[in-house]
């Protein structure tokens, strides 16, 4: 991504404890990913996703296969 790039957060209603990165910036988070998260460690989920938009494991992973 680029400096200034937009991000976008978005909250699944599924109970599933899941959270993932799609392209384009959007960070996925299922409730019940949100259900189980304590104390800061939201901040550290959705930090971890967007490192995987900007390290671009989905293109690595789209050539890939």
């Amino acid at each position: 991504f680029k400096p200034g790039a937009r991000w976008s957060l978005h909250v699944v209603n599924s109970p599933v404890i899941n959270a993932c990165y799609a392209p384009g910036g959007h960070v996925c988070v299922n409730v019940g990913r949100l259900n189980a998260c304590v104390d800061n460690m939201l901040a550290f989920v959705f930090a971890h996703e967007m490192a995987h938009g900007l390290c671009r494991h989905h293109a690595e992973k789209a050539t890939s296969e």
